[in-house]
């Protein structure tokens, strides 16, 4: 285990009924507020109105920012430093999923930094030393990212077709309400992303090294379990308020560093290859890795074989997570398909055109991948001709 130093400052306040609380949560951080949300669900579930009663009732002052979209834009990004320096805000209270609360972060990092928030990807040095940002809080409503009590976030530019992705230690949310029942009205396609999105978080976190990494293996091999042991629950029964419930926590605890904690580094590589696809194509993000992860752990397992590695990693989830019993290699292989038949089961589905994206012309997505340097590989790296092979498996 290599050193390591730990911080969450996210307050989880985690159930039902436990809203009331959210006015004193945001006058410990802040008096002037952002409201940002997603497109329309908040206000056709009631929790905008809920929201917006706490805020009045209480005299706080607030300004909305809605519309965030699925796949969070820079333009949005700035409306909202726009309205946090005209109206001298000082809080953002973010409603909603990832996306609102990665859009959210951005606004919070441009805002310090007086800076365009995409000339500030572009430059993840000058990022790092950003100081002073406002505070984030959330109200949780889909069950996916982790973005609740992690300091990442992605956000796309649609003028050249690009999605990057930050953190900022500064950038946690302050806190976050886990209300279970706010998943009970979440849309089919969305709970199936969200449980994709979970275990691609497992599996990117886990496939840091070719080795055994002890406690954060143990740790993450036990929130795989989890989210097999309530998926088909969650996605069958929306009203399972303990299905939620599980769901909602181990996709918090999927993220929030713990997984992570001693690793020598962390590959990503399923979720750089994602962001590509759903930069040019607005592709739902947890179904993208849905497909692109068991090919990405096939590659895996391809070059393991040929530069004679361990398989630690493919044995150790093939006996810890999925019980199964052979040889080394028959488990490695097992496992891969074990994983591919879940991922694929979840989403119902093998391939773009499965959801209406009829064609996508990925070369220079490869180009920026592998010649851009967005894949950095720490377990495996990868060359222009293994993602091609990706891309076209999947198209």
């Amino acid at each position: 285990m290599n050193n390591y130093v730990f911080k969450r400052e996210t307050e989880l306040i985690f159930g039902q009924n436990q809203l009331y609380l959210l006015p004193n949560k945001i006058k410990q951080h802040g008096s002037r507020v952002l409201l940002t949300y997603g497109q329309s669900s908040i206000k056709k579930i009631g929790l905008y109105d809920k929201v917006v009663k706490l805020l009045n009732d209480n005299d706080i002052f607030f300004v909305e920012l809605g519309g965030i979209k699925a796949n969070p834009e820079v333009d949005t990004a700035r409306k909202g430093v726009q309205l946090i320096n005209e109206h001298q805000l000082d809080f953002i209270l973010a409603v909603g999923g990832g996306s609102v609360l990665d859009n959210s972060k951005h606004m919070a990092m441009s805002q310090a930094a007086n800076k365009d928030v995409w000339d500030l990807m572009c430059n993840q040095k000058e990022l790092a030393e950003v100081t002073n940002l406002i505070k984030i809080g959330c109200v949780l409503t889909i069950s996916a990212t982790g973005s609740e009590m992690n300091s990442g976030g992605v956000i796309t530019n649609p003028d050249t077709d690009d999605k990057l992705a930050m953190a900022h230690d500064e950038a946690t949310p302050a806190f976050s309400f886990l209300d279970p029942t706010l998943l009970e009205t979440l849309p089919q396609k969305q709970r199936i992303a969200g449980v994709c999105d979970t275990f691609s978080h497992l599996l990117e976190v886990y496939f840091s090294s070719h080795d055994d990494e002890g406690f954060e293996d143990r740790y993450t091999e036990a929130l795989m379990k989890n989210v097999i042991a309530y998926s088909d629950t969650y996605l069958t029964d929306n009203l399972n308020y303990e299905a939620n419930a599980q769901l909602m926590t181990t996709a918090t605890f999927a993220l929030n560093g713990i997984s992570g904690i001693g690793r020598y580094a962390e590959d990503w590589s399923t979720h750089r290859i994602e962001h590509e696809l759903s930069a040019i194509t607005d592709f739902t993000h947890g179904i993208g890795l849905a497909l692109i992860h068991p090919y990405v752990l096939e590659t895996y397992l391809v070059n393991d074989l040929a530069d004679k590695n361990a398989l630690t990693k493919f044995i150790n989830i093939g006996k810890n997570v999925f019980s199964m019993t052979g040889s080394d290699l028959e488990i490695a292989y097992e496992t891969v398909e074990a994983i591919k038949n879940l991922f694929f089961g979840w989403i119902n589905g093998t391939s773009i055109k499965d959801y209406g994206v009829e064609s996508f012309d990925y070369e220079e997505a490869i180009d920026k991948l592998v010649d851009g340097g967005r894949l950095a590989g720490t377990y495996h790296v990868f060359t222009k001709e293994e993602v091609r092979t990706i891309f076209e498996k999947i198209s």
